[in-house]
């Protein structure tokens, strides 16, 4: 039997989470006409065939940001929706950008190197038409609908999916546990614009179910809260950043219960 990167989980009704060998989680969902793929990973493995595999409904592609971790495996598709502060980023991303990520979180988590095995890394470079993608865009899939929010933070053009059949939230990295803020400019200024965000989500958090992240699913729901809480430290000074080395990181994070945020992008253990 060939070897598989991707491990295929069943999170609602017509609704997958693809674990691509422990880099990255997309997510396949399904409606009664269309099927809207959000994030393509790292490009580790065929995605587009297991895809294929999962439905035989028309398949539109999108992703909640810009990073090779959730576009690097948009070369296996025609078009993807992207929102445009992201196009830069994406259309960086590189086989050897997305060859070092490997590297890294190997580094950290030898598993995923045996989940790995000789999966292929596909090798093209960013060639995918990008589509606009911008607050208030909706994915009829038939039977349900996937609305877009602007979630900027991690990315200028961060987005999540909100699913109106399970209540599900489709966050990529915009609000995770370890949260790196990479908003160009000045960093308190980056922080109240996460805040603001954020925080109004938070509001509003009745109206949602689970958090469906880029790494982890479901997303504790207390991570939410304490990054708002986390943020607001930051901004009134009442806390106070301390160095640590997590995850494949090296660098100063603020801390508030789970969360962790880094005001300046940290480095990567494995290159110190």
């Amino acid at each position: 039997m060939e070897h598989s990167p991707f491990k295929v989980t069943c999170i609602a009704p017509d609704s997958y989470c693809i674990d691509e060998a422990g880099l990255d989680l997309c997510y396949l969902i399904i409606g009664q006409a269309l099927a809207l793929l959000i994030d393509t990973g790292t490009g580790v493995g065929d995605l587009s065939a297991l895809v294929a595999s999962l439905t035989d409904k028309p398949v539109t592609v999108a992703a909640t940001h810009g990073h090779g971790d959730h576009m690097g495996g948009a070369v296996q598709f025609e078009q993807v929706y992207l929102h445009p502060d992201d196009w830069e980023i994406a259309r960086s991303i590189s086989p050897e950008s997305r060859r070092d990520y490997c590297h890294s979180m190997v580094s950290a988590h030898p598993e995923i190197g045996k989940r790995l095995g000789h999966s292929p890394l596909a090798p093209s470079r960013f060639e995918p038409e990008l589509l606009p993608l911008h607050e208030g865009h909706v994915f009829d899939l038939g039977g349900r609908t996937l609305s877009v929010r602007e979630a900027p933070g991690h990315t200028p053009g961060s987005v999540i999916f909100m699913d109106s059949l399970t209540g599900n939230v489709y966050s990529g990295d915009a609000y995770n546990a370890l949260f790196l803020l990479m908003l160009p400019g000045d960093r308190m200024d980056a922080a109240r614009r996460f805040y603001a965000h954020a925080a109004a989500l938070l509001a509003q958090r009745g109206q949602f179910q689970n958090f469906c992240g880029g790494h982890e699913c479901p997303v504790d729901p207390q991570i939410l809260p304490a990054l708002v809480a986390c943020t607001e430290g930051i901004l009134d000074g009442s806390l106070q950043p301390e160095h640590l080395q997590v995850h494949i990181f090296d660098g100063d994070f603020y801390r508030f219960g789970p969360a962790l945020i880094a005001l300046d992008r940290p480095r990567h253990l494995d290159r110190l």
